[in-house]
């Protein structure tokens, strides 16, 4: 049976993400899913790609 899954990049992460790219706007998304996986969150940069989308941020 199916269910809402977490969100994986929430809490903590996500305002990792939100500071990371205010610090290096020019960070792509695949050079940020690799800091994410060197902090223990392993994802896809599609992932990546989904969350900054939702949040409206701006990325390379």
């Amino acid at each position: 049976m199916g269910g809402h899954r977490r969100p994986v990049l929430s809490g903590e992460t996500a305002e990792w993400i939100r500071s990371r790219l205010k610090e290096k706007q020019d960070l792509t998304m695949r050079a940020l899913a690799a800091e994410l996986a060197e902090r223990g969150v392993v994802v896809t940069h599609d992932t990546v790609w989904r969350f900054v989308r939702r949040q409206g941020l701006s990325f390379k």
